[in-house]
């Protein structure tokens, strides 16, 4: 996916910007994407906390996505 996105942007920036938001969406899509994001929000990922511990949201993250994964 990024070789194809790196690969498109040397020939034509604007061709590799249009593959890297195809990726984005399709990815987006996902549920196991939409589990992360959630996650993320929750651990106050979005907000002027995570500006301040952005290790902590990360690990917060982690945590809260392995627990809906088991």
């Amino acid at each position: 996916m990024y070789k194809d996105i790196v690969n498109a942007s040397i020939r034509d920036e604007a061709a590799g910007a249009s593959i890297e938001l195809r990726y984005f969406l399709e990815r987006a899509a996902e549920e196991k994407t939409q589990t992360i994001i959630k996650a993320v929000l929750k651990s106050g990922g979005q907000t002027e906390h995570e500006a301040t511990d952005f290790a902590g949201i990360s690990a917060d993250t982690a945590a809260e996505h392995a627990k809906s994964a088991s």
